[in-house]
């Protein structure tokens, strides 16, 4: 028997539900970034420069964990924030980022404070991590894809050689 058009319509919107999977691998692979990120603020990191005394006598003084670098109360740590999945056409992205102004400093340095970058670095060095999450993500949406296409074909096959079965009983 035929396919209804209801029938129809609810495979095509399978098929876009498809795409998920990639957004799911976009946003499993920023929270992995930010983790990342979060992980190295308060740890000395060996491409850092160390802090200058001042500071470290600054942050005892105040009741801070020392050297611990980039820490004092979390509020960097609790910055760091994830925006994902984001679409535009085909393309599926998103955001690591920090809504702190401190964050910009520490991360790209000023005249008086050396950079200590912590998202960037966070970020490469999930890179191959990221790859692995993504390439199942849409390997997996496009092997759905492809099962629910070939899902299709095969019922339209069969409604195919039912019809076409029918006509012949009409001949005879």
């Amino acid at each position: 028997m035929p396919i209804t058009l209801n029938e129809f319509a609810n495979m095509l919107m399978d098929a876009a539900r498809v795409s998920e999977a990639e957004g799911e691998g976009i946003t499993r692979a920023c929270k992995l970034v930010a983790r990342k990120a979060r992980g190295m603020i308060g740890v000395d990191q060996p491409f850092w420069p160390p802090l200058a005394e001042s500071t470290i006598e600054d942050k005892a003084r105040q009741g801070y964990k020392v050297p611990a670098p980039l820490l004092r109360e979390g509020d960097l740590k609790r910055s760091i924030k994830v925006d994902a999945p984001y679409r535009n056409g085909e393309e599926v992205f998103g955001y690591v980022y920090s809504d702190s102004p401190i964050a910009r400093y520490q991360e790209l340095g000023t005249v008086k404070i050396p950079p200590r970058p912590f998202l960037s670095t966070a970020a490469m060095a999930c890179e191959p991590q990221v790859h692995q999450i993504l390439a199942a993500s849409f390997f997996k949406a496009r092997f759905d894809r492809w099962h629910l296409i070939s899902h299709i074909l095969h019922k339209a096959w069969d409604d195919a050689k039912e019809l076409a079965e029918m006509d012949e009983d009409e001949k005879q």
